[in-house]
């Protein structure tokens, strides 16, 4: 598909990046809550069943990330 979902590609950088330094759980997922919540953000992902109940919880960890400039952290590692 072009053109490519810029939150998506930013999502996958982040993930590949944070797992090829061993800060990722065996499944792919990140194993920072606010590394979660920003990869789950920036690629529009939604939790399947009944974990869809975590999802505002997921918001606010994301928010509090952008607030405390974690975001920017990981695009200037991840992104560059």
């Amino acid at each position: 598909m072009r053109p490519g979902h810029s939150g998506f590609e930013k999502a996958l950088k982040v993930a590949y990046g944070l797992a090829a330094d061993g800060l990722a759980a065996a499944n792919g997922a990140p194993r920072n809550p606010y590394h979660l919540a920003l990869a789950l953000e920036w690629g529009e992902g939604r939790l399947p069943g009944i974990f869809a109940a975590l999802e505002p919880v997921f918001q606010l960890l994301a928010k509090r990330a952008r607030r405390t400039g974690i975001d920017r952290e990981l695009e200037e590692r991840y992104c560059q």
